[in-house]
């Protein structure tokens, strides 16, 4: 799943737990768990919060650092 979501985040930069979760009909917990970790292994960075509005439902968006992921990573 964590190859998954830094994908789907490394072609649509800027994007939600609830954006990735929506688009690849994942759950969110577990996207947010997968964006977690792949923060902490410095894959994606966290952009300035915003605040919530009627137009914004989220205030965290995630990008990719430009670190690469490993293409024999075995992660589910």
């Amino acid at each position: 799943m964590k190859r998954k979501v830094f994908e789907f985040i490394e072609s649509h930069p800027y994007s939600s737990v609830n954006d990735v979760a929506e688009s690849l009909n994942l759950p969110g917990l577990e996207v947010q768990k997968a964006i977690r970790e792949l923060k902490k292994e410095s894959y994606l960075k966290l952009h300035s919060p915003v605040p919530l509005s009627t137009d914004n439902k989220c205030s965290n968006y995630y990008s990719a650092t430009g670190k690469p992921f490993p293409k024999d990573e075995n992660n589910s």
